[in-house]
């Protein structure tokens, strides 16, 4: 797809060859308005207000041959076919820069004015900065005095001067509209010989079109900062059209200026969309994974109740062997009455309605539940590193991507090598860094390892790791994290808090064909 500036420079290009309005034969030709320009420019020398040009005047014609030359005062013509891009129409003509306009470099002796700010009063002192959207605008303007202008021996602006970059912003122009002004260094004035506002925006059409760039590149001697002598800027070759076919050139281009802008800002929005929609997609996904929106549910699936209760047996055994602790305020059971509502008892308690924290419905073959009943969440084996294997898996927060689950990189102990106090985790695991949860930092475990204290290593019993892993990666589950979170500059998620956020549990099989489906969009997006 076309972007929006090289369709604008496409536009360009057909107007300067001479391919965006048709010709009219009825036109005065562009040699006779040529002759204005010679005949306007030799009076200025009569009258010695600008200096006859080194080497003679230059003056393109096409031979009887076909090719192009240049004669330059009394010296040999010169073929220049080489020089030339592309061919005009009959009525055009090519001509230097130095043929249609003066070129004036800025005052570089001991009176080059000191750049002092005098608020907005005073002489402009325009400088690339000042270069605007073609225009020279007052933003970051400095200012100098009566007696810094008058000192000055070259570089003095007037109305309806181009000012144009010849050093840095290569090729950066604009219309000088205030009466008087000075320029940079970096800048030379480009002043027409006819006093033509049609000519002149011509001339600013071809500063903006590719042939300009062109050549820039052509001449440009700079090194570490680009540079383009005034010499050379001055022997630049343009096509000419008659000054009546300009006229129309310039304003087939404004026609289009606003339909390309727009052309632009739909450009934008289609970059920003490309940008966003998959981090859009993802979340979507798996927010539908969690509420039991992304495969149907199966009526021979065995139900989510039954998976809780063989949950909640199991920690009961643990309990009563001593291997597990009893819940604060005895176990939580979430159920749904006739009446839709959904409530919870805990131990020997009166049943609370808690629909205020319902998040989302979920179909009836789900339950919903606290993480602390599928996990130990924030309950950790910790180990000091040096008591560490040396070859052991020592995982990081800087190990693991953002948004994806991908672990970046394994290191491993070396010998001798000192650290902080570690979690231990197991291979099957899910680890969930607690640290800045909206980085949503969540892998799952290939082997046996340690890592930061920051990460929280948590064993799923009867239930899928895999789905555990979506879930505390879903838009809800880091919504719920950062609302709970605390620390301003490291904010984390606190053990007291992620125990009590509620857990939607689709049937174990359903588990395993939603994570399989989310497998299928990550290969398909490549993320």
């Amino acid at each position: 797809m076309m972007q929006a500036k090289d369709l604008k420079n496409s536009i360009l290009q057909l107007a300067v060859q001479g391919k965006l309005v048709p010709q009219n034969p009825n036109d005065e030709p562009a040699s006779v308005l040529l002759e204005h320009i010679r005949a306007e420019r030799a009076k200025l020398i009569k009258e010695k207000k600008i200096k006859k040009p080194k080497g003679g005047e230059s003056v393109i014609y096409r031979g009887s041959d076909g090719s192009y030359y240049e004669k330059r005062g009394n010296g040999e013509p010169v073929c220049i076919d080489d020089e030339l891009p592309f061919e005009i129409p009959d009525s055009w003509e090519w001509a230097r820069l130095s043929t249609l306009s003066e070129v004036i470099n800025g005052d570089r002796g001991k009176n080059y004015p000191a750049k002092s700010k005098l608020g907005h009063s005073g002489i402009p002192f325009v400088s690339a900065l000042n270069i605007e959207n073609g225009i020279v605008s007052e933003n970051k303007m400095l200012y100098m005095t009566e007696n810094q202008y008058v000192s000055l021996n070259a570089g003095k602006l007037r109305c309806n001067d181009i000012v144009f970059c010849i050093r840095g912003s290569l090729g950066k122009f604009g219309i000088f509209e205030g009466e008087r002004g000075a320029i940079a260094s970096s800048l030379v004035i480009v002043r027409s010989y006819l006093h033509e506002n049609v000519l002149l925006n011509y001339l600013q059409l071809l500063f903006s079109s590719p042939l300009s760039t062109v050549q820039i590149k052509q001449y440009n001697n700079g090194t570490a900062q680009p540079n383009l002598s005034a010499k050379d800027f001055k022997s630049f070759v343009y096509p000419l059209p008659p000054l009546a076919e300009q006229q129309r050139i310039v304003e087939k281009v404004e026609q289009l200026t606003p339909l390309i802008e727009d052309y632009g800002k739909l450009e934008e929005a289609r970059e920003q969309l490309d940008t966003e929609l998959p981090d859009h997609l993802r979340k979507s996904v798996l927010q539908m994974a969690v509420e039991g929106k992304l495969v149907p549910q199966d009526p021979s699936d065995e139900p989510a109740s039954v998976l809780l209760g063989r949950i909640r047996a199991e920690r009961k055994k643990l309990i009563a062997e001593g291997k597990a602790k009893a819940p604060k305020g005895g176990e939580s059971i979430i159920y749904r009455t006739s009446d839709g509502s959904y409530y919870e008892k805990r131990g020997n308690g009166e049943p609370v309605c808690i629909d205020d924290e319902i998040p989302f419905e979920i179909p009836d073959s789900w339950e919903w539940a606290r993480l602390k009943q599928l996990c130990d969440f924030g309950k950790c084996t910790n180990i000091e590193y040096a008591n560490v294997d040396v070859g052991t898996w020592n995982l990081d927060l800087e190990d693991l991507e953002k948004d994806t689950g991908k672990i970046i990189q394994k290191k491993r102990k070396h010998d001798g090598e000192k650290g902080s106090t570690k979690h231990v985790f197991r291979k099957g695991m899910v680890l969930y860094s607690k640290l800045r949860p909206y980085l949503n930092k969540v892998a799952i475990a290939d082997e046996d390892g340690v890592c930061t204290s920051e990460i929280l290593p948590l064993a799923f019993k009867g239930f899928s790791s895999a789905f555990a892993q979506l879930f505390l990666m879903s838009p809800y589950f880091i919504e719920y994290a950062k609302e709970h979170s605390y620390g301003v500059k490291m904010p984390r998620l606190g053990t007291a808090d992620g125990v009590e956020v509620l857990v939607p549990i689709p049937p174990l099989a359903e588990q395993s064909r939603i994570v399989k489906k989310v497998q299928e969009y990550k290969r398909i997006t490549n993320q």
